[in-house]
């Protein structure tokens, strides 16, 4: 699965404190109206399934940017329209986010199931390396 979303805000600018409870601010909730008729207009059903999320982002801008803070934004947004049952290991095997070298205002997202060829060769690889860890 693959579909394009404006380029959502940071987690260091969605979120506001008020009287120590956290709330989405102005940019997450201008960035989610957006996103809901990009949504809309791309005719995406929910995922069934354990997967991974690759988000590949196009830079608004030059600015020296982190790639991880636009992950939590994003992927709340795709849970809370249903696109993912959840965002916790049951549903999401991993997250990727990779800047792509061309400038533009959007994220396309990659949805692919938790067994892609692409995940298990790197899980094999691990294995071979002699990695304690487990890609279960």
């Amino acid at each position: 699965m693959k579909f394009v979303l404006p380029f959502p805000p940071s987690v260091n600018a969605a979120y506001k404190m008020n009287r120590g409870h956290r709330s989405k601010g102005a940019k997450v909730l201008a960035w989610e109206k957006k996103a809901s008729d990009a949504l809309n207009q791309q005719n995406i059903l929910p995922y069934v399934g354990r997967c991974v999320i690759i988000y590949e982002l196009c830079y608004p801008d030059n600015r020296t940017r982190d790639a991880a803070n636009y992950e939590k934004s994003t992927t709340d947004f795709l849970v809370a329209k249903g696109i993912l049952a959840g965002d916790d290991r049951r549903y999401i095997k991993g997250i990727l986010s990779i800047w792509n070298d061309i400038k533009g205002d959007f994220i396309t997202i990659h949805i692919k199931p938790a067994d892609h060829p692409l995940i298990e060769s790197f899980c094999q690889a691990r294995t071979l390396q002699g990695s304690p860890l487990s890609c279960q």
